[in-house]
This record gives structure tokens, C-alpha cells and sequence, in this order.
């Protein structure tokens, strides 16, 4: 049975070979011809009438006595609202909180995009249950992001979502963000 296996991927190379080598026969026969630089020139500058550039840039009003470190007026740009698709703050939030993109506190949501930036996986978050005591970073490490497996430290209770990554884990009630006091290295991952 061993030597049908080393047969078959023997086969399998062989047709790879013969396969590529076609193809640079192929790619050999084709020959580039110059265009005129006119045409070059007219197919650039239809190029450079399609592209849109960047967003345009709006200036916030200078508020009086607003002074910058080097004493000069100060003046600060925000891109429009359909280019800012994270959240800011970042919070999480229990399971009575409605999860989508916050724009601040008059708009606060539990953010469901979250990345972690130490282990560069994206966080889970599990309605209805608390990560029991148990849970270290061995657990996370070996069982994420298979939620089956994760339920085994999982516990029912009302009104919280458990977060987790590979690295790290939360379990929420209340709307709170995610400041630098914590240890958790987490950003929104942008909304669409």
C-alpha cells in the first residue's frame, strides 16, 4: 500500500512538471510589441479619470484660545462619518446591550468586531453565560475558537456575555469600555 502512495504523488509531480513546462513553452512563443507612446499616454490618463483620490478632508472650526505645544492656532481634520468604521470608544457590554458600532457614549454599543492585538485572533463573545474561575491561558490556547470546546468553562447566567480570545478572557454584565488600566490588548476590527 506504501509504495501505490509514493507511486500516485510521483505521478502527481510528474503532471505538474509537464504541466508548467507547457506553459513556459507557451509563454515563451508570446512576443511584446511596443505601443506608441500616445496611446500609452491616452490610456493613463483615462486611468487618472476614473480613479476617485482620497476622501475629502473637512476642517473643524478653530474653537478661540484653542492653542497648540507650539503656540499657534489649532486646527484638526475628521474624515466623514462613512470612512470612520470603528468604534470609539470600544465597549463591551453584557447581553441586554445591543451589539453593532459605538460613535461615542450618546451612541454606545458592545462592540462585535473586536481583535486581539497580543494573539491576532479576532474575540468570541457568548451571550448568556460567565466564564467560570478555572479558565487559564492553556484552556484558551488549546480550544479556541471551537465554541463546543469552550463551553466546558462556560457557565449560564443571565444578562452576561463571556469574551475570549486566544489569549485573554472577559466576562461582562454592564456596559464598560476597554481602557488602558486593563490588560487586554483589544481593538475594533472595523465595521462595514
Amino acid at each position: 500500500m506504501g509504495s501505490d502512495c509514493v507511486d500516485d504523488i510521483d505521478d502527481l509531480l510528474n503532471d505538474a512538471e509537464t504541466f508548467i513546462s507547457s506553459k513556459n513553452k507557451t509563454l515563451e512563443s508570446l512576443t511584446w510589441e511596443p505601443r506608441n507612446s500616445i496611446a500609452l499616454e491616452d490610456d493613463l490618463s483615462d486611468l487618472l479619470d476614473d480613479f476617485e483620490g482620497p476622501p475629502e478632508i473637512s476642517r473643524a472650526p478653530v474653537v478661540p484660545g484653542s492653542m497648540n505645544l507650539l503656540g499657534s492656532q489649532q486646527t484638526t481634520t475628521t474624515v466623514p462619518n462613512k470612512e470612520q468604521c470603528c468604534c470609539l470608544p470600544l465597549y463591551l457590554g453584557g447581553s441586554n446591550i445591543l451589539l453593532g458600532r459605538s460613535t461615542g457614549p450618546s451612541m454606545a454599543r458592545a462592540c462585535d468586531h473586536i481583535r486581539c492585538l497580543s494573539c491576532d485572533f479576532i474575540v468570541v463573545h457568548i451571550d448568556g453565560f460567565a466564564w467560570r474561575t478555572n479558565v487559564d491561558y492553556l484552556f484558551l490556547r488549546n480550544n479556541f475558537p471551537d465554541i463546543s470546546k469552550l463551553r466546558a468553562r462556560l457557565e449560564p447566567s443571565r444578562g452576561k456575555r463571556a469574551y475570549a480570545c486566544q489569549c485573554k478572557y472577559r466576562s461582562v454584565d454592564t456596559l464598560s469600555t476597554i481602557d488602558k488600566q486593563n490588560d487586554l490588548n483589544w481593538v475594533c476590527a472595523k465595521h462595514k
